[in-house]
Formats: C-alpha cells, structure tokens, sequence
C-alpha cells in the first residue's frame, strides 16, 4: 500500500508499466471536472471510476483484487479506509468472484487512512482495504490497473 499526494504521483510511475497513464489521468481529474461512472483508458487493462458516495461507517467490508492495482484519488469529501495485509486475512466471508475480481472478508482492518482531496492511496492485490468507512459523501476516483499488463 501507497499513500501519497497526488502531486507526488510521478514518484510511483516506475513501480508498473500502467501507472503513468493511471496517474496522469488522475493528475487532472481536478481539472476535467469527470462525470461519475467508469471512463476506459484502455479497454482490459486500464479504466477510472467516477462516484460520489455517502461511506458506509462500520458497514465498509476488507475487499481484495487478485487482478488489478486499485489507484484511489480523494476529489472531494473525506475518505476513510480501512487496510490490513492479505495474509493476515482469515478465509473469505463470500467466495472470490473473477467477474468482478473481488473477495471480501470479515476480518477488521489493523489500520486506517484518512484520506483528503488531493490524496491517494494504492492498494496491491496483496493489500485488503475497506473503503468507504467514513461517513460522509466523497467524491473519489478509483484507477484500476491490470496487474498482467
């Protein structure tokens, strides 16, 4: 897991091959002024998306991907994230479903981010993360980047 400034996004590009399109997308999310719903940058392997979402609170559940690096930038609102490592995981609450390439789990996270526009947090598929913990509406972008690039 990354967390870091947007403004800092370049410091991260070298780290996969489509993390440099993500974070340049993302870099003028700001001033794009995106519509909430998905935008494919490139079809399989890369697309954004837009949502403003009231958090869940205690509701917010570990999830994990096994196929794409989630990229998640703070355009509005407060986020709040929970996060603890894959294998400190117990066995998954519902079976991991490739469709949408998502597990979730019971476990409580062992940290919590709190996250302010401007913000982003990376989440490898070795990273479980409740987003949407807090209570408030956010505004947010999520990258999803194909780890098989």
């Amino acid at each position: 897991m990354i967390v870091d400034r947007i403004d800092n996004g370049h410091l991260w590009t070298s780290l996969h091959p489509g993390f440099d399109q993500a974070i340049a997308f993302l870099q003028t999310a700001f001033d794009r002024g995106l519509e909430p719903g998905r935008h494919v940058l490139v079809p399989d392997r890369l697309w954004v998306i837009v949502e403003q979402v009231r958090g869940r609170s205690q509701s917010a559940k570990l999830e994990a991907h096994r196929r794409f690096i989630d990229i998640q930038l703070v355009l509005s609102g407060h986020e709040r994230i929970g996060w603890l490592p894959l294998e400190d995981c117990g066995p998954p609450s519902e079976p991991y479903c490739a469709d949408r390439d998502i597990v979730f789990f019971a476990d409580r996270p062992s940290a919590w981010l709190d996250l302010v526009p401007g913000q982003l947090a990376i989440f490898f598929p070795r990273d479980a993360h409740a987003p949407l913990a807090g209570t408030g509406e956010v505004l947010k972008a999520i990258a999803k980047v194909a780890v098989d690039w």
